[in-house]
């Protein structure tokens, strides 16, 4: 090397989006407000990070002294942040906010005080960089994961399981709305094609012919707007999709609804965790729907099983057809899926809760 190289300023680039920028610019990029901006932002993307997982990795991002250092504190928050949000179950949600803000706050004074100048090489910066652009990407995706118990919170609160033709990654985008606003959303979302193609599905589910003409009839009404005949027919029918579920030598099948809570016991230490999530928003539907009201001066708004049966009180929203629609098609579907077809059995009567215990037969690990 010449002396007058040695003398040289040594300026170091990189390409981004084919387009040529100095350690300088990507500095200044990344303390722009639109980067500090989106991690102070991303309390909803972080949601579902746990308190304990925050603070076991405190050290890592409080004592960042050489690069390597810095690109594994943040490789390996990344990586954690992807595989938490799929593992991560519902009882931590009250901490995410205050969790969520450490890490902000953690990450923006990383990127703020951090020397650059010890990049000196193409190398290292375009590692930094591809470290940042995926911690970037992040940070500003709204939903990492299939579904997660943010979202199944959301549902229940809501009175619905996951309607149908939405993805569970768009789930979380609608957990901004208010019940109203979601509502209004879920009357939009089906149309007239959907709602039709919806009980198309439903009935080709469905092996009795009497059933298949009752869902036929339904559909019928649907296009009427007789929303009451829709309600209390869906309603009846629902009551019979978990006597799919149970033994038929098993005694009480005016009962079976209470399968669910065996089914989502079962997913809690078997199979993964996108089922127990699946199998909770169904639990948290049944027990809405089959929620204990006045039968003489019903006091609850949402549609419900008991008040509807015994005549105290029905309604006449389409939102209420649609959910109950929803959640036949959707039940239907997760029998398909399962092999829990006439698996389930009475085992006892819990009189002090009023519940009768289902469990699997002839299942060790039940």
């Amino acid at each position: 090397m010449t002396k007058k190289a040695e003398n040289e300023e040594v300026k170091i680039t990189v390409i981004s989006n084919d387009k040529e920028e100095t350690l300088e610019e990507i500095q200044e990029k990344i303390k722009s407000s639109e980067y500090l901006n989106s991690i102070t932002t991303m309390s909803s993307t972080m949601s579902k990070l746990s308190k304990s997982i925050i603070e076991s990795y405190q050290p890592i991002l409080n004592n960042i002294n050489r690069i390597n250092g810095f690109y594994s504190g943040l490789e390996e928050t990344i990586k954690k942040i992807s595989e938490m949000q799929k593992t991560i179950m519902p009882d931590i949600i009250n901490n995410a906010i205050e969790s969520s803000n450490k890490l902000s706050n953690n990450l923006s004074k990383i990127i703020n005080s951090y020397n650059f100048d010890n990049l000196m090489n193409i190398a290292v910066s375009s590692k930094l960089q591809t470290t940042l652009q995926e911690l970037t990407k992040v940070i500003k995706t709204f939903h990492i994961g299939d579904l997660s118990g943010y979202e199944t919170e959301y549902l229940k609160n809501n009175f619905w399981v996951l309607p149908y033709d939405i993805e569970y990654k768009d789930i979380n985008s609608l957990t901004s709305l208010s019940n109203e606003e979601f509502n209004a959303k879920m009357l939009e979302h089906f149309t007239n094609d959907r709602i039709n193609n919806l009980v198309d599905i439903c009935i080709k589910n469905e092996d009795k012919k009497d059933k298949k003409i009752l869902l036929k009839q339904v559909q019928d009404n649907i296009e009427m707007g007789n929303y009451s005949i829709c309600n209390v027919a869906l309603i009846n029918y629902l009551d019979g999709l978990t006597l799919n579920l149970i033994d038929e030598s098993s005694p009480k099948k005016h009962t079976s609804h209470f399968v669910i809570d065996a089914l989502h016991k079962y997913y809690e230490t078997h199979d993964s965790y996108l089922m127990f999530l699946k199998v909770e928003v169904l639990l948290n539907f049944y027990n809405s729907i089959y929620e204990s009201d006045d039968l003489k001066n019903p006091t609850k708004n949402d549609v419900n099983r008991n008040t509807t049966s015994h005549g105290a009180k029905f309604s006449n929203e389409k939102i209420d057809t649609l959910r109950l629609l929803n959640t036949i098609w959707y039940i239907q579907e997760f029998i398909k899926e399962t092999d829990f077809k006439d698996k389930f059995i009475l085992t006892n009567s819990n009189a002090k809760e009023k519940k009768d215990k289902y469990t699997l037969k002839n299942r060790d690990d039940n």
